[in-house]
Order: structure tokens, then C-alpha cells, then sequence
């Protein structure tokens, strides 16, 4: 049985909306696919699946515009994510946290959490971990 993690279904979905944006192919078949894409996700729970993919220690807010998405921006669904889940407001130590891991910093710096040995380790296993990086 397969299993699709949440992180990897936004993915695929903005990968497929990025191809299927490309002026080059058939208009109509385009535009029918990306219409199809954003009625799937106009359905779906954006504020999950965008949560989903900043919590993947390899990708973070990379993947997303900053213009679109902007810290606070992200640090809003995950309180209402958050709040959904526990059903309790979160803490300031939840936002120091948040603040944290979105800069990588202290115990959520790529060292501390041992990044480099964890994807050595699923490699070895041939495990799927996404590692992703932006080009400076």
C-alpha cells in the first residue's frame, strides 16, 4: 500500500500547476487542467497542506513566495492549524518555537536536528525524504 504525505500532495500539485502554466502546450488542455487543479484545491484544507510543507525540516518556506506568504502570514495558519488541533490557543513559547524553526535556528538549526545524518541514513534505506534547496 502507498502512502501520500501531505507535504508531498502540495508539492506535486504546484509542480503539476507550474508545467501546466507553460504557454507552449494546448491552450484548452491547459487551461482544463489548471482549472481542475484549482477547483481541487479551492476544496481543499490549504492551511493543513501549506503547514504540512513548512514543517518538512528539509523544505521550510523555501518553496514559497515571500510576497504571497510572508512569516506572519505562515505563523497565522499554523496558530489556527494549531488551535484546530489542541483546541487551546497556542503560547508565546509556541510563536518563539514557530520563530525558531522558520529561521532554523537553535534546536531547530539544520546541525542540531541532524539533517545531513537522517537523509544519509533513508538514503541507505532507500526511504523517500525531500530534501530541497533554493539557489541563492
Amino acid at each position: 500500500m502507498g502512502h501520500a504525505h501531505l507535504d508531498h500532495v502540495l508539492l506535486t500539485l504546484g509542480n503539476l500547476f507550474h508545467i501546466y502554466s507553460n504557454p507552449k502546450l494546448d491552450p484548452v488542455m491547459g487551461t482544463r487542467i489548471l482549472e481542475s487543479l484549482e477547483k481541487r484545491w479551492s476544496a481543499a484544507d490549504q492551511d493543513v497542506f501549506i503547514i504540512a510543507v513548512l514543517f518538512n525540516p528539509y523544505i521550510r518556506h523555501q518553496c514559497f513566495s515571500r510576497k504571497a506568504l510572508s512569516h506572519a502570514d505562515l505563523y497565522d495558519m499554523a496558530e489556527r492549524v494549531y488551535k484546530r488541533v489542541f483546541q487551546e490557543d497556542p503560547d508565546v513559547a509556541f510563536l518563539q518555537a514557530f520563530t525558531d524553526y522558520y529561521n532554523a535556528e537553535g534546536e531547530y538549526s539544520h546541525d542540531r536536528m541532524k539533517l545531513d545524518m537522517l537523509k544519509a541514513k533513508y538514503d541507505n534505506e532507500a526511504s523517500p525524504v525531500i530534501a530541497f534547496s533554493v539557489a541563492s
